[in-house]
């Protein structure tokens, strides 16, 4: 079950982050007031899927499906069919494969998600170098551009973070059992391997969905650091959850906000914003002991 008692970092995250967004709406333009509602709720995916993550020490996990994603997203462009869907697809295969083979590999996780990063996006440069004018740069796919969203990205997003907040709900025991302790969870008649392969397809088709809208790099980092901020800071796992969401919304705010007033790039004031929110609590978790 969740546990919901709210402590007093959670409400500060909370009264914070509704400051800064009552002030960012009220004189900010259209394009920069989506970048923000996508922000949010896409910090509200990225809490549970960026929190099991940190949990199981997968960090490698999402940077290696993100930057082998480009691989797909260059046959999509050569077999000229919808990107979205075959990305997703590629995302999610990915995802199930790096799951499912150290059952039967004597080469560590480590080396295979190296092996299976560099070489995919190498092969993904090569796919993008044949085509005459590729549209897409490796800045692109890097930064994305989450300044250019539409109306269509944030619903997807939306109902991304609805579907698997519901499905982490509901199986939030099942889930934690099998990431903490995946012997006693075996112990308890919990299918270890089923929720270890709906975990990875909600991840693969997290990113697969919205890689080209906020790049690699935001995707990655916005899953892994507020999720390491709400380490230091939680008591238990649905906390640290929990704290995961407002940081990462917190994030995505100041450094909206930043990069509005700095005219500086967004993806990476986004980035640093969450950095400082890790230096930060790493600085709390020493002072407190």
């Amino acid at each position: 079950m969740w546990d919901l008692k709210c402590c007093p970092i959670i409400m500060i995250t909370t009264m914070s982050m509704t400051l800064l967004t009552m002030s960012v709406v009220i004189m900010i333009e259209d394009f920069i007031l989506k970048a923000l509602i996508m922000g949010l709720v896409f910090s509200c995916l990225a809490g549970p899927l960026g929190s099991v993550m940190v949990w199981r020490r997968l960090a490698f996990f999402g940077d290696t499906i993100s930057h082998s994603a480009l691989l797909g997203l260059g046959l999509s462009l050569i077999w000229q069919l919808p990107s979205q869907l075959i990305l997703s697809l590629f995302c999610v295969g990915l995802a199930i494969i790096l799951t499912l083979i150290p059952f039967r590999s004597k080469v560590s996780i480590d080396s295979i998600l190296a092996i299976f990063s560099h070489g995919s996006l190498a092969l993904g440069l090569v796919v993008l170098a044949l085509m005459d004018r590729p549209p897409l740069s490796l800045t692109g796919f890097l930064f994305g551009d989450i300044l250019a969203l539409t109306w269509e990205d944030i619903i997807i997003t939306a109902l991304t973070a609805l579907g698997v907040g519901a499905l982490t709900t509901l199986f939030w025991r099942s889930l934690l059992t099998t990431f903490i302790s995946e012997e006693l969870a075996k112990s308890e008649g919990v299918p270890t391997l089923a929720i270890k392969v709906g975990f990875a397809i909600a991840l693969g088709l997290t990113i697969g969905l919205l890689l080209q809208t906020v790049g690699a790099l935001l995707m990655t980092a916005m899953l892994i650091i507020p999720a390491s901020c709400a380490r230091y800071l939680s008591r238990s796992p649905a906390q640290m959850v929990i704290i995961a969401i407002g940081v990462g919304a917190l994030s995505f705010v100041t450094g909206l906000w930043s990069s509005y007033i700095l005219d500086t790039p967004t993806a990476p004031m986004i980035v640093v914003s969450a950095l400082g929110f890790f230096i930060l609590s790493r600085l709390a978790y020493f002072v407190k002991r």
